[in-house]
């Protein structure tokens, strides 16, 4: 499930859920790549519907999660070409991170540094033995409880009923989904003239403060972003600097 909340925190924060494995997945792997995939398309609408930028806290639930779920699913070039996306091509901030009920995979760590993101432990990634309260994570920010799903205390409805809307909503947007895909992006900048620069080398240079690129495809330009060791580097919400042409 990945369950955005309707309402932000009084902080202004958005705020998003997500629980591993869904209940109705309990027997089957995990696959990385299709719950990221998901989760762009849910930013994408996300855009679409409110252009605004903002931080983001995002919840994870691991209650149900086994070692077999992430058993040679969870590729790190997954998990870093997603950070590297969300932190290159859209107008949001992850500023922490909670994983909740963690005491039943004590590989949490392990895992952590598998997929390239232990860097962020002590910085943004906040591990949690039980599923403590939300708004407690959130410290001196505070969340109406009435905007949380009814399985942390709130009155919002059930997570599969929310993760269902959101489903549906893909659906509703698929045309334009796929549309957008096919789009390009141009930033102001050009490569010198000289540099007639492969795709790798073109997308590489995206991260610098000096490097841009001609034209790249929204899947290409979140792809292999995760060449830098310290996930603090690079500009947020580069996104909002591109001109939309069509090809």
């Amino acid at each position: 499930y990945i369950v955005p909340l309707r309402t932000r925190s009084l902080g202004g924060r958005r705020v998003t859920l997500v629980r591993l494995p869904a209940p109705g997945s309990l027997n089957r792997p995990l696959s990385a790549k299709a719950l990221l995939s998901r989760w762009l398309m849910i930013l994408d609408v996300r855009l679409r519907e409110e252009p605004t930028p903002g931080e983001e806290v995002i919840f994870i639930d691991v209650s149900d999660l086994q070692p077999g779920h992430i058993k040679n699913h969870f590729r790190g070039t997954y998990w870093k070409d997603f950070i590297w996306c969300m932190k290159n091509a859209y107008p949001l901030r992850i500023v922490q991170v909670h994983i909740f009920n963690t005491q039943r995979l004590k590989t949490l760590s392990l895992l952590l540094l598998h997929i390239g993101l232990y860097p962020w432990r002590r910085k943004v990634v906040h591990l949690h033995g039980t599923a403590d309260s939300i708004e407690d994570a959130l410290g001196s920010d505070r969340y109406p409880v009435d905007g949380l799903p009814y399985e942390y205390g709130g009155r919002a409805g059930m997570m599969k009923d929310l993760n269902d809307e959101w489903t549906k909503k893909l659906l509703l947007n698929s045309k334009w989904l796929q549309t957008e895909e096919r789009k390009f992006y141009e930033t102001d900048l050009k490569p010198e003239a000289r540099a007639r620069m492969r795709h790798r080398s073109a997308v590489r240079n995206l991260r610098g403060s000096n490097g841009s690129y001609d034209m790249v495809t929204r899947t290409h330009s979140c792809s292999t972003l995760h060449r830098h060791d310290d996930l603090d580097e690079g500009t947020h919400g580069a996104y909002r600097t591109l001109k939309v042409i069509n090809k």
